[in-house]
């Protein structure tokens, strides 16, 4: 807050700054993997950390598709043809991607992996609460849809049960909100088992 511009008031100014940190984080799985390590170094025993899944394809479609104050009709917009899950698709692969540079940032698969691999991680879906309200229904129709593939998912469709993660990118999950997933318990075969 140093040099705090006269006349915003802290709240302007503190959220002002996300937007200015995209090339930063550009390499989130790089990033997750340095705090993913830190959080184990502080004891800590798993990571919410917090995402916008395919943030620029959303708005894309957002902006397309346009407000309907009649929500069931704006989803049916959104889903019209495909788009929605073309998004959906699209955030899927952004997490893949992310999940597979922070093992191998962190040597999650060698016989010297970096702390952090054992620790469960969650992605929460998140929607910019200050944008269009198109926008911000888009997102939250992508975060549920994410979620529902996560606890409908296949083994051969689900990142998480590919790669013994916890969910890559939910608002919800058969653990629920509030607890997390043991990564060992992660199978095919059964659905994932809070950690106590």
């Amino acid at each position: 807050m140093q040099d705090f511009p006269a006349g915003q008031s802290g709240h302007d100014h503190f959220f002002d700054t996300f937007g200015k940190f995209g090339e930063a984080t550009r390499d989130r799985g790089k990033m997750l993997a340095n705090v993913a390590d830190t959080v184990v170094e502080q004891n800590q025993f798993y990571l919410e950390t917090l995402v916008t899944p395919a943030s620029d394809a959303a708005k894309k479609l957002a902006d397309a598709v346009g407000y309907d104050a009649d929500l069931a009709a704006l989803h049916r917009k959104l889903t019209a043809g495909g788009k929605l899950d073309k998004v959906v698709a699209e955030a899927v692969r952004e997490a893949d991607a992310a999940d597979a540079q922070f093992r191998e940032t962190a040597r999650c698969d060698s016989d010297r992996p970096a702390p952090g691999c054992r620790l469960p991680v969650r992605w929460i879906s998140q929607v910019s609460r200050g944008s269009s309200n198109e926008r911000v229904f888009t997102q939250m129709a992508v975060g549920m849809r994410l979620a529902e593939r996560d606890r409908d998912s296949s083994p051969s469709t689900s990142s998480s049960r590919r790669t013994g993660r916890a969910p890559c990118v939910t608002t919800a999950s058969r653990c629920g909100c509030s607890s997390t997933c043991a990564p060992s318990t992660r199978t095919p075969a059964s659905p994932c088992t809070p950690v106590s």
